[in-house]
């Protein structure tokens, strides 16, 4: 029901812009054609007492035309604005409460597929010794073969053996 009326609304505001923009510039013209004498010496009353009035023609007349004239064009352009905004505030309600969007619906990132993230590689211990010191580690060769025996009673060890078969001995103690 308020559509229609707002659309209606909106073109009489510019049936009337047009309006003011014809009477203004046919008053311009109108104050430019007139002929001075029937303008400049006006007569009138006031309180039961006559008076004449002297206009000097010139400026008036040129002044007035030239603000009539923009005057009638801001007054036109500012209605027909006005018009305008009605008619697209009317469109972006009937859009909005009729379900036609008239933009595709926003989708939020976090409901988007999952981002595979590679893990990181796992990096070796860096040592803390100066360059040139004597390491006190063993070197490969004869920590495997240390890994071999065990320690306490000496029976053979599989590389997988946490405890040692023969008397139950952690490794690495």
């Amino acid at each position: 029901m308020r559509y229609p009326l707002y659309r209606f609304v909106s073109g009489l505001l510019q049936v009337f812009a047009w309006i003011v923009l014809i009477l203004a510039i046919v008053a311009a013209i109108l104050l430019v054609a007139v002929p001075q004498e029937w303008i400049q010496n006006v007569q009138f009353e006031w309180q039961g007492q006559a008076y004449m009035m002297t206009i000097p023609w010139t400026g008036v007349r040129w002044g007035g035309f030239f603000g009539l004239l923009f005057g009638g064009i801001i007054g036109w352009v500012s209605i027909l604005a006005l018009a305008g905004v009605l008619r697209l505030l009317t469109a972006i309600e009937e859009n909005t409460f009729r379900g036609r969007p008239t933009v595709p619906p926003y989708v939020s990132p976090a409901y988007g597929p999952p981002v595979y993230v590679p893990p990181l590689p796992v990096m070796a211990p860096v040592s803390t010794a100066p360059p040139g010191a004597v390491s006190t580690t063993a070197p490969p060769s004869s920590l495997a073969a240390a890994a071999a025996t065990c320690t306490n009673c000496g029976a053979p060890l599989k590389e997988a053996d946490t405890f040692c078969q023969s008397c139950g001995k952690k490794m690495g103690e």
